[in-house]
């Protein structure tokens, strides 16, 4: 993808198709994807997900203030450094 502010909504088909038939049959399903590209609809809300960071999968619960985001920005894939403190080894 190119490196532009504005970038169209990907939404994995696949994806969307799945939380429509949950909705339809009125469950609340776990979904596994890859796709951290994948823009949160509305028809996801209320489902719980779980991410790939590269690792492990992480778990997410849509609510209505995930929409428009990512499902990658709920997913960190890299550690968060920590530094020991001064004058111990």
């Amino acid at each position: 993808m190119t490196r532009s502010s504005w970038k169209l909504l990907n939404v994995d088909p696949k994806l969307e198709k799945k939380c429509e038939e949950a909705n339809q049959a009125g469950k609340v399903v776990i979904l596994e994807t890859r796709k951290r590209g994948s823009v949160i609809s509305d028809k996801m809300v209320g489902h719980k997900f779980r991410i790939y960071n590269g690792k492990e999968f992480i778990k997410l619960e849509i609510t209505s203030e995930h929409i428009g985001h990512r499902l990658g920005e709920f997913s960190p894939t890299r550690k968060v450094g920590k530094h020991g403190k001064a004058g111990t080894h």
